[in-house]
């Protein structure tokens, strides 16, 4: 609240002086946010995973938030907009949905009507988990083998992703037998296949 008084002065002999209190309420939202940053973790491609961040009015007067967007789709938020009652809060989710391996980032831009702080980011990562599977060797090659012979030739399996691989099966057709039929391949790891 301010106050003030008003003088005014005139050539009124009987009143050549008075005065006026004068007093105002100055109105105004006030925002801010519980988090600059959100580290999402890893995540499986394909998959999702929520975190949440508060932003709260510290004014007098409701807080119009014009927009809350993300600047990656594989993040997305919720709500978009809103009003913010004077000192109440409101919960904002991120989920974030990886579609491919790697590091992700964005930026979570939040806008409202507090004239000293009208817009607010918050800085969001993640990592999308997937296995990669790379064999070393295309085709092998046997070349003569005496009937009622044997031969052996090897061939990897190596996971470049940042997720376990699970091989579900590896099948030989014909006078052809392997081993092992099925394997999990940690990441940076690899597998013989006989």
């Amino acid at each position: 609240e301010r106050t003030a008084n008003l003088t005014i002065s005139s050539d009124d002999p009987k009143n050549p002086s008075t005065k006026i209190s004068v007093s105002g309420v100055g109105k105004s939202a006030g925002m801010t946010l519980s988090a600059t940053s959100l580290d999402m973790g890893g995540v499986d491609v394909g998959s999702t995973s929520t975190k949440t961040f508060t932003l709260s009015n510290t004014g007098n007067k409701a807080l119009t938030v014009t927009s809350i967007a993300s600047g990656n789709t594989e993040f997305t938020v919720q709500p978009s907009s809103g009003t913010v009652a004077a000192g109440s809060t409101l919960t904002v989710t991120v989920t974030f949905s990886p579609t491919s391996r790697g590091d992700k980032t964005t930026t979570i831009t939040v806008k409202g009507d507090d004239p000293a702080n009208g817009t607010a980011n918050v800085t969001v990562t993640g990592t999308g988990r997937a296995p990669e599977m790379k064999v070393s060797s295309t085709t092998l090659s046997f070349g003569d083998v005496d009937v009622k012979q044997t031969s052996q030739k090897t061939f990897t399996i190596s996971n470049t992703g940042n997720k376990a691989l699970t091989v579900n099966g590896i099948q030989a057709g014909g006078m052809f037998t392997v081993t092992p039929t099925t394997a999990s391949v940690a990441f940076g790891g690899s597998q013989t296949v006989t």
